[in-house]
């Protein structure tokens, strides 16, 4: 279990925000901690943990500080029982939604152009992390909040742009790569 807390307070200042990793004792039942942390880089008002995912050994934590235009999303991958910060890309607007799935991590920024888009990040095989595609509806308009929500399996991605009451549903192809075989 993955539980961030952006408002909390650590050695990088007021609201820099931290990250809590929990594992369950399946035989007792026992809940324990097993590691807090923080992205390097991170300080006050970042609000590091205001966006989660995680899918087998990989997190993604996002930091939205309120004073920036961007944001900025941190890559953890589990090493025996330690995460190492594993990559950080940086989103040029806010307002983000997050999934991951496998290798490929799906971002919505929902008041990008007014509209909203989507992009598609995928790890290769040398564990590099880059931008695949980028999603816009076709029939986008002023305030249609496209990516407000976002998911992710496989080569299958929704969407969400509630403002207007639709959902975008498209196949992926292009994100296929060596990683993800049933494309």
């Amino acid at each position: 279990m993955v539980v961030g807390a952006p408002g909390g307070n650590n050695n990088n200042g007021a609201d820099s925000g931290s990250i809590y990793v929990y594992t369950l004792d399946s035989a007792n039942g026992q809940v324990t901690l097993q590691d807090k942390f923080t992205g390097s880089d991170t300080k006050q008002d970042d609000w590091f943990g205001t966006l989660l995912a995680f899918h087998g050994d990989t997190i993604v934590a996002g930091r939205m500080n309120r004073y920036r235009r961007e944001s900025r999303l941190y890559i953890f991958v589990r090493e025996n029982d330690a995460w190492i910060e594993e990559a950080k890309l940086t989103i040029a607007t806010g307002s983000l939604s997050l999934d991951i799935h496998a290798d490929t991590i799906i971002v919505g920024s929902w008041s990008y152009g007014y509209s909203g888009l989507v992009r598609v990040f995928v790890r290769d095989v040398s564990q590099q992390w880059s931008l695949q595609a980028t999603l816009q509806a076709e029939d986008a308009a002023v305030n249609d909040s496209f990516g407000s929500s976002v998911g992710i399996h496989g080569n299958i991605a929704v969407v969400g742009a509630p403002v207007i009451q639709r959902t975008f549903l498209s196949e992926m192809k292009m994100v296929c790569g060596p990683k993800m075989p049933s494309c």
